[in-house]
């Protein structure tokens, strides 16, 4: 029995005395006030950018972290972080590897702007070490990523203004692939959604709850090498009962959504992905009310109306998309007061292009063209007006049979537009 204290209390003193060895030897080299200057002027230096941090301490329970405060990378604007606790890897340090577990990060304040400028630094201090001679492969020491990362209230502010703040936890492999992760938007775009993303070999499994709704689906992502190397992204999703308002925040179009969507790209880089990105969708909106566009009036009044609102039963139609670029086709719109058809383009600068045939009544079109509507502006300012033969029709109409004429010439004016591009081809 003496002898099992002896040894037990040998080893408590020696483990207590292997940490208080550590423990100063981290602060003899990490927390004096002049290796914490060195600190900051290494990372100013590596960044292009001047970064302060308040402070740096090392907190021993119930792990050992070491923990940074009030770090700021002084950027226009400056981006900041409330505090930074890193936990090492005490295993890879053994082994002679400067390694972290985890990474535990709160209050931290990014911006396109200031991310923008960073990035600008950064390719100027390349552009002159490429001119001295250094190969980029050189430029950076490989970084380890951490096994863990947790996140709390990290606000986005975009070049427009809007911020976002979210939080979560994202479980990493030693190719930085990401295991498991959830993350949570606590304030602005998106505001309330939950998404929970999980690994599966080279497949991830998506769920996410927003608006009342919810999006499920897979996703898988590798790399190919024949004939070219390249990153290939395929995967599908099903959206269900999602209000639009929260999904896509267009002011145009709010209702719920039901879609069953297939991505796929395939660029030389991951970052070059989503310009490359193309989707395919078949999509019902539900209780649908276009905003900024009242139909039944542009009708009415020969295009000469703007703003309002359309109520719609139901909206269905198919949506194709390259990058930032969305081509509506074969949109269906009915409702008790209206009845329409059409297909619009959503260009990379929010511009709008198409053309809607519209009829007013509940009764489907058949053969029939109805008064054909050009679709201009931008989705927060769409503008709608007569096609050129459709007006010259309308006014013809109002001649002959003024009021009731009208909306007839209109309609036949649009049916003289459609022959003339079936024979002509324009």
């Amino acid at each position: 029995m003496t002898r099992w204290f002896k040894w037990a209390t040998g080893a408590v003193l020696g483990c207590f005395g292997a940490v208080l060895a550590l423990w100063l030897g981290v602060h003899a080299w990490l927390l004096t006030e002049q290796a914490q200057q060195k600190l900051t002027q290494e990372a100013s230096q590596a960044l292009g950018v001047r970064v302060s941090v308040a402070k740096i301490r090392l907190l021993v329970w119930p792990l050992m972290v070491v923990e940074l405060s009030d770090a700021e990378l002084h950027t226009e604007p400056s981006l900041t972080l409330q505090w930074v606790r890193l936990s090492p890897s005490w295993g890879a340090i053994l082994r002679g590897r400067l390694a972290l577990s985890s990474l535990h990060v709160q209050g931290v304040e990014l911006s396109q702007t200031g991310l923008l400028t960073l990035q600008g630094l950064q390719k100027k201090k390349q552009d002159a070490l490429i001119i001295q001679g250094v190969k980029p492969e050189n430029m950076q020491a490989p970084v380890e990523l951490p096994g863990a990362l947790t996140f709390e209230q990290v606000t986005w502010t975009a070049a427009g203004g809007g911020r976002t703040t979210v939080r979560g936890r994202l479980v990493l492999s030693d190719q930085g692939w990401v295991d498991d992760g959830v993350v949570e938007v606590l304030r602005g775009s998106f505001s309330g959604t939950r998404a929970r993303l999980k690994r599966r070999g080279d497949h991830w499994s998506l769920d996410v709850v927003a608006g009342g709704g919810t999006v499920a689906g897979t996703m898988s992502l590798r790399q190919t090498t024949d004939p070219d190397p390249a990153w290939v992204l395929t995967g599908s999703l099903a959206t269900r009962g999602v209000a639009l308002t929260q999904l896509t925040l267009s002011p145009t179009l709010s209702g719920q959504l039901e879609a069953d969507t297939s991505l796929s790209a395939q660029a030389a880089s991951l970052g070059a992905l989503p310009d490359v990105l193309k989707t395919q969708s078949k999509f019902t909106v539900r209780h649908a009310v276009l905003h900024g566009m009242d139909l039944a009036r542009s009708v009415s009044t020969i295009g000469m109306t703007s703003g309002g609102q359309t109520l719609l039963d139901v909206l269905t139609g198919q949506l194709s998309s390259v990058g930032r670029v969305l081509q509506f086709n074969q949109l269906v719109a009915s409702s008790g007061a209206l009845s329409a058809t059409g297909n619009v383009r959503v260009g990379k600068d929010t511009a709008l292009s198409g053309r809607i045939h519209v009829a007013l009544g509940a009764a489907t079109f058949g053969d029939a063209v109805g008064v054909p509507l050009d679709i201009s502006g931008t989705i927060a300012e769409p503008r709608l007006s007569l096609t050129r033969s459709a007006l010259l029709g309308a006014a013809i109409g109002t001649a002959v049979m003024p009021g009731v004429g009208t909306g007839a010439g209109a309609s036949i004016g649009g049916r003289v537009d459609t022959v003339f591009k079936k024979l002509f081809g324009r």
